[in-house]
């Protein structure tokens, strides 16, 4: 979520077009779901599948099986507070980005 708020934070600070900048967004949360489909099985409670996904994709003693496997079993719970707070502070980011407007436009210049 930080990613997606940081792409319109620069949007916004840039001037640049919020429509187009919103289909990208769209286009690569489109890609991201399908590409990891397979995380779908480990959402379903397909746990063991993913586990024996992630040996024979990865190997037994292999830093990525683990990654995979308990990479997401971490970062899926703690998504719906990332996006919570994300939704409960858009005035304080609306204000912000105002205030933080004269400085970028200093920065960029030469």
């Amino acid at each position: 979520m930080a990613l997606l708020a940081s792409v319109f934070v620069w949007s916004h600070l840039c001037e640049g077009d919020p429509e187009f900048t919103l289909s990208q967004v769209a286009l690569n949360d489109t890609i991201v779901v399908f590409a990891f489909a397979p995380i779908v099985g480990l959402l379903l409670g397909l746990a063991s599948v993913a586990v024996a996904t992630a040996v024979s994709v990865f190997g037994i003693d292999s830093g990525a099986a683990l990654a995979m496997v308990v990479g997401v079993l971490i970062e899926v719970p703690v998504m719906p507070s990332v996006v919570r707070i994300v939704l409960r502070s858009r005035a304080w980011y609306e204000r912000g980005a105002a205030a933080a407007a004269p400085l970028a436009a200093t920065g960029a210049e030469d």
